[in-house]
């Protein structure tokens, strides 16, 4: 989870945000436009306790992608 958070974090301020949380979506199955896209990720900013301006920090990443419910983006190890 670590190594996709990095991969994800392009200006490496420890946080994903919109953008750069949208990466990881897209190769997960997200296939939205923009629009689409940013009204999904406040979504998850709610329900997942992400920051609308930052996004998701390493531990609220992982959180989100080891959560199983429908709420979450759960990613087995495969994927």
């Amino acid at each position: 989870i670590r190594q996709v958070f990095c991969i994800c974090d392009r200006d490496g301020d420890g946080w994903l945000n919109a953008e750069e949380l949208q990466r990881f979506a897209v190769q997960t199955g997200f296939n939205g436009n923009a629009e689409e896209w940013l009204e999904e990720f406040g979504i998850l900013c709610t329900e997942q306790g992400g920051h609308r301006d930052r996004g998701f920090s390493l531990d609220m990443f992982a959180r989100l992608v080891d959560d199983t419910s429908l709420d979450g983006c759960f990613c087995s190890d495969d994927e």
